[in-house]
């Protein structure tokens, strides 16, 4: 997975989140990403995700390549 600055959901872009998820961490560690639905789908229901939904994603973090 690679993360870029352009996100599919508000809760992925990284200068909000840089400092607080991604700041600190290291090649080889496992991460849990929280965005709440106001930054993601909202009221959106999409195909096996209900609106209002907390997006849970687990990141096992490879490499960081620093732009």
């Amino acid at each position: 997975m690679i993360i870029t600055t352009t996100p599919t959901v508000e809760g992925w872009r990284i200068t909000e989140y840089k400092g607080v998820v991604f700041g600190e961490v290291v090649s080889g560690v496992n991460l849990e990403v929280f965005i709440p639905a106001k930054w993601g789908y909202g009221n959106m229901k999409l195909d096996g995700i209900p609106a209002n939904s907390t997006l849970i994603f687990e990141i096992e973090l490879v490499k960081i390549e620093r732009a």
